[in-house]
């Protein structure tokens, strides 16, 4: 039996599985009963390895310049001058293969987080092997082992945090927007999630079940600007979008 980590709506859990599956978004479809444990058994390759699959998505990346330049433009014009703080990546998936969607995720944020030098950049993802941890504390990367969707904290409390939680399950998004309303951070949250930007307001609700309102209320005061194609591989951003709170926003003051 393989042992991995997967993406619930409750938390990150170990799934135990005799075959391996994957969602478009590069994690860990969820099959069988689950336990939650410390660390994942994936210990393929070296970074040696993992730093080949990263340079051929940086060249990818690279040659369809139009998503950096597009994603580049809309942070700067979400974050209308402030600073960014802190590059917090959720939920990335497994990035050591060529076939890995998470390699190309993972490549753009850290080519927004080169632009903005003094951001700290953290990564939680338990799926991931010890050695794509090890590149990418190697790179500089702060990983982090925890389990819960409390992000660290920013000392600059001037500054804003842009959060990369590409095909994110609702009720992660819900648990990480709750957190930032209780330290005041929501208004200088960037978000590159799920596009909700083509939703009806039905459709949101069924898929939040109602029982959301973290989400709901950023959701619905929001700027959803969705991303552009990525021809190279087309599943890594598909249904994505920047989703910020524009300087007029007025939001409530707590969610119940």
């Amino acid at each position: 039996m393989n042992h991995e980590f997967s993406m619930e709506d409750d938390g990150f859990t170990r799934v135990w599985r005799s075959k391996k599956q994957r969602t478009a978004g590069g994690a860990a479809a969820s099959t069988g009963p689950r336990k939650t444990a410390p660390c994942t058994m994936r210990v393929d390759g070296d970074t040696h390895d993992v730093d080949t699959t990263m340079r051929r998505a940086r060249e990818r990346m690279e040659h369809e310049r139009e998503m950096v330049a597009w994603t580049q433009r809309e942070l700067e014009r979400a974050l209308r001058g402030r600073p960014l703080t802190q590059v917090l990546i959720l939920g990335n998936g497994n990035f050591d293969g060529p076939l890995e969607p998470g390699a190309v995720q993972l490549t753009l944020a850290l080519r927004m987080a080169e632009s903005f030098p003094s951001a700290s950049v953290h990564f939680q993802d338990p799926q991931c092997s010890a050695v794509e941890c090890a590149w990418l504390e190697e790179k500089g990367v702060r990983v982090r082992r925890q389990t819960d969707m409390q992000p660290p904290e920013m000392n600059d409390e001037s500054g804003c945090r842009l959060v990369f939680f590409v095909h994110n399950p609702h009720g992660l998004m819900e648990k990480l927007l709750s957190s930032e309303w209780k330290s005041g951070g929501t208004a200088r949250t960037v978000l590159v999630c799920n596009d909700y930007g083509g939703w009806t307001e039905e459709e949101f609700e069924g898929a939040i079940d109602g029982r959301m309102p973290a989400s709901r209320e950023f959701v619905g005061k929001a700027k959803i600007r969705r991303l552009p194609s990525f021809e190279p591989f087309p599943f890594a951003f598909h249904d994505t979008a920047m989703i910020y709170l524009e300087e007029d926003a007025q939001l409530t003051d707590t969610v119940e």
